[in-house]
C-alpha cells in the first residue's frame, strides 16, 4: 500500500481488510515516513485485527531513516521527523512483540546527499533490530513530479556503498536461510543492478513492467509503473466500469509495451526489478546457486 503516507488515510485499515478478503495476499507492505506515531499505532493495530482472522497474511510496516538525527530531517525537511519516526517504530516494536504477524522493517533511500552517510545509518539501523533493513535508490518519477531533479547519486559513490553494505549484511545476518537468505540475495542483485544502471543509463535486464506488473493509482489510472505514470497510463478503471481486462488488453496497453520491450525507457526502480528478475531464468538461476553457496 503505497503513497505519499498511506496512514493519512482514515480508512486504511478498511481497504487493508478489502484487499485480504478478495485478493488473499500473503504479504501486505506499508511504507511509511512515521511523522504520525498515535495514528500508524492505532492503524496497524486495527490492520492486525483483520490479519489475526485470515491466518495467513503478514503485514510489513517499513520505515524511512535517509540520516541520523538532523539530517534526517534536513533531508525529508520535516523537522522533528527523526523523533517522530524513533518514536513510531519504538510503538511497533512492542505491537510486534504481541503479534506475530507484524514485521518492522528499515528502508533508507539512497541519494546524493547522504550515500557517503549510510553506512552510519545501518550500524544504527541494526541496534534497533528491525526484521529487515532495505535501501532503494532516489530516482526521478513521472509519480513524483520530479524529473530533472538531479537527486540520484554517482555510479562510483553508490558502488561503493553497496558493496560494503551487502558484504555487512552478508555478516551480521549470516543465519538467514529459506525464504529470508533467498530474498537478501535477490537484494543484491538488484544492487548490482543500480550500479550497472547508473553507468550506462539502459536496460540491463528486460523489463516486464505492463506484462507482469503494473500500479493502480488513487484515481483509478493504471500504470505500467509509477517511473512512467502520468506520461504512459494504459488507461483509468473509473472509465472503463472497473474492468481491469479492457485496460490490460487494450491497443494502448500494447503500444506501451512494444515502447518498453523496444528500450523506450530504463530506471533502477526497485520493485519492478523485483518482478524482473523474477522473469529472468539465467538471473534466478544465479540467485539461488548464490544463496544455495
Amino acid at each position: 500500500m503505497s503513497g505519499g503516507e498511506p496512514f493519512l488515510r482514515a480508512d486504511l485499515p478498511e481497504i487493508c481488510d478489502t484487499a485480504v478478503t478478495y485478493c488473499r495476499p500473503a504479504i501486505i507492505n506499508i511504507p511509511s515516513n512515521g511523522l504520525l506515531p498515535t495514528v500508524i499505532e492505532s492503524s496497524v493495530q486495527r490492520i492486525l485485527q483483520t490479519l489475526n482472522a485470515t491466518r495467513n497474511t503478514i503485514l510489513i510496516v517499513n520505515l524511512s531513516l535517509d540520516g541520523l538525527g538532523a539530517e534526517h530531517d534536513e533531508i525529508r525537511n520535516v523537522k522533528g521527523n527523526f523523533e517522530s519516526l524513533i518514536d513510531t517504530y519504538k510503538r511497533l516494536e512492542r505491537l510486534r512483540s504481541t503479534h506475530s504477524r507484524l514485521r518492522l522493517g528499515i528502508h533508507s533511500v539512497v541519494s546524493k546527499f547522504n550515500v557517503n552517510s549510510l553506512l552510519r545509518v545501518y550500524e544504527y539501523a541494526k541496534a534497533l533490530q528491525p526484521d529487515s533493513y532495505i535501501t532503494e535508490i532516489a530516482e526521478e518519477r513521472s509519480e513524483l513530479f520530479n524529473i530533472g531533479a538531479d537527486i540520484e547519486p554517482s555510479s562510483e559513490d553508490y558502488t561503493r556503498f553497496v558493496k560494503e553494505l551487502s558484504a555487512r549484511v552478508s555478516n551480521d545476518f549470516k543465519h538467514l536461510n529459506g525464504i529470508s537468505g533467498i530474498i537478501q540475495s535477490f537484494r543484491n542483485a538488484y544492487y548490482e543492478i543500480v550500479s550497472e544502471w547508473l553507468k550506462e543509463r539502459e536496460q540491463i535486464i528486460p523489463c516486464y513492467a505492463a506484462y507482469a506488473s503494473c500500479q493502480i493509482a488513487s484515481a483509478g489510472d493504471v500504470w505500467p509503473c509509477c517511473v512512467l505514470g502520468y506520461e504512459k497510463p494504459l488507461g483509468n478503471l473509473r472509465e472503463s466500469n472497473y474492468d481491469f481486462k479492457v485496460i490490460w488488453l487494450s491497443k494502448r496497453a500494447e503500444e506501451i509495451r512494444a515502447f518498453i520491450r523496444k528500450k523506450g525507457c530504463s530506471c533502477p526502480l526497485a520493485n519492478a526489478h523485483y518482478t524482473n528478475m523474477l522473469c529472468n531464468l539465467s538471473l534466478m538461476t544465479r540467485i539461488m546457486k548464490d544463496t544455495l553457496l
